[in-house]
């Protein structure tokens, strides 16, 4: 039992080498088969090294609204282009029974955990102890990489992240499908709202004619060193047994005003007189709470009517369900 009040037991870890269930021995978790240890680290179970880049850089959480309770929430959620991957998450995982397992890869500081623990039982990992010491608030936690699980196979209903993949090497992709692949259970699905990707969006041509640019302000300012195109991704959820039930589509033509903000504000401006236009108009909308609002209800309604009509590798952030074959 860790501190925090979780027990181990119950999380189903075991052995990374031999996996066999582990036992808890004062600090550590021991393997009995294998004699290989695992310390527990502030109260939780460690199973890989803190890795420096990620170390603390994602801590946030996403609180129910308040007014979720109101009549017209559902429809404001609907149409809001902010709230698409919450949507996209929420339906896939109406399908889950009552009291699934549900393992949150990558989860940072437990950013859609209220969310999750409505589905089911959660846990966390991820591979910043920093992050998890802010999510262990929300569900129990284990620190872990994404191609190295400490569970047994056919363990969990589900397997959710959120921005993760764009930041897992291009040589450990297939470790990490294989690795959710296995913890799933036949028939269990794997959610990603949203994986970020490389694209021939009119966004990523522009900015890749800068290539040290791109590199600084797409690459390394937030960690994107395994950007895929989505046609590539959803070749390997198929080579890797899952049929793929629902696709989804975020930046793609549309950006949203923070997001130009966030990649164009900066040396961009210098290369193109109509991109420095857009990022003032954007800082403007951003600047008042009533025209954000106003602003992600018109994008939200546009992208509902465009994005059915744009190929799937013009998008920058793919929303992806899929069931492990049965």
């Amino acid at each position: 039992m860790s501190k925090d009040g979780f027990d181990f037991k119950e999380l189903g870890l075991v052995c990374l080498n031999c996996l066999t269930a582990l036992e808890e021995t004062g600090s550590s978790l021991l393997c009995q088969k294998c004699g290989q240890k695992y310390p527990v680290l502030q109260g939780i179970p460690s199973f890989t090294d803190i890795n420096p880049l990620f170390e603390g850089r994602f801590v946030g959480h996403i609180r129910p609204s308040r007014f979720s309770n109101k009549w017209f929430f559902p429809v404001f959620e609907y149409f809001n282009i902010a709230s698409q991957r919450v949507i996209f998450l929420k339906r896939s995982l109406k399908q889950l029974p009552r009291g699934s397992k549900i393992l949150d890869v990558g989860c940072g500081g437990g950013g859609y955990g209220f969310i999750l623990k409505g589905f089911g039982q959660v846990v966390g990992t991820d591979v910043s102890l920093k992050s998890l010491e802010y999510a262990k608030a929300v569900y129990p936690v284990v620190h872990a990489s994404i191609t190295a699980l400490p569970f047994p196979s056919g363990y969990f209903d589900a397997v959710v992240s959120s921005d993760v993949l764009g930041h897992i090497p291009l040589e450990q992709k297939a470790k990490a499908f294989s690795e959710m692949h296995r913890v799933l259970k036949k028939g269990g699905l794997m959610v990603h709202s949203a994986i970020e990707t490389d694209s021939d969006s009119v966004w990523f041509r522009f900015a890749k004619k800068y290539p040290a640019l791109f590199q600084r302000y797409h690459i390394d300012k937030h960690g994107h060193i395994g950007l895929e195109m989505p046609s590539v991704i959803l070749d390997r959820c198929r080579e890797f047994s899952f049929d793929i039930l629902n696709v989804g589509k975020i930046n793609a033509m549309i950006l949203r005003p923070e997001v130009i903000i966030g990649w164009f504000d900066n040396e961009y401006r210098e290369k193109n007189k109509g991109i420095a236009a857009l990022v003032e108009i954007s800082k403007w909308i951003d600047r008042f709470k009533i025209s954000r609002i106003g602003f992600s209800l018109l994008l939200g309604v546009t992208e509902k009517l465009v994005n059915p009509f744009i190929d799937v590798n013009k998008t920058t952030g793919l929303l992806l369900c899929c069931q492990k074959r049965k």
